[in-house]
């Protein structure tokens, strides 16, 4: 049904998401992006050494299914690693520490029906110290209703800097 949704041209949409980006290149970090295959719905975990173009994984974890279109990656293509985890804060597993930064909070279940909860209970099951930063009622309040608004960007931005300083400051 998402391949068949009527969206903006990926090239277009692509080149959005290029222009947004400071660096086209991918970091130096241990960074992974996550993207489901859009006829399997596997997830896919792209890193640096996956042989991708670091705009297209960035491209196709923005890619919501039936908004956005999906992004073609070797002839596959996918779409964005939210419709299967908010967070998937479970690809995590084994680490000593985890820092999940949570757009949603804990009240959220994702479109296949993973919970946030869910990913932490596993986590700490396994031994993880977690840490989760979600939005205070002021920043959701900013977001509103629909958090691709891109009116709520500037007001959600300050928002979230107030809820940082307030967390440091404690």
């Amino acid at each position: 049904m998402a391949l068949k949704a009527k969206t903006v041209d990926a090239e277009i949409r692509r080149q959005v998401i290029q222009e947004r980006m400071p660096s086209h290149e991918w970091p130096s970090v241990d960074l992974h992006i996550m993207a489901v295959h859009a006829i399997s719905g596997e997830l896919i975990n792209f890193t640096k050494n996956s042989n991708v173009n670091f705009v297209d994984a960035v491209a196709a974890s923005c890619a919501v299914p039936g908004i956005w279109p999906s992004v073609k990656i070797s002839g596959e293509y996918y779409y964005d690693g939210g419709i299967r985890s908010g967070e998937n804060a479970d690809f995590a597993l084994g680490a000593k520490k985890v820092l999940i930064i949570s757009p949603v909070g804990l009240g959220c279940m994702s479109m296949l029906g993973s919970s946030l909860k869910a990913e932490i209970d596993l986590l700490q099951k396994h031994g993880s110290d977690v840490l989760v930063v979600s939005p205070d009622s002021h920043s959701k309040k900013e977001m509103g209703k629909n958090p691709l608004d891109p009116s709520k960007r500037e007001a959600c931005a300050k928002a979230g800097y107030l809820q940082g300083v307030a967390y440091t400051n404690l």
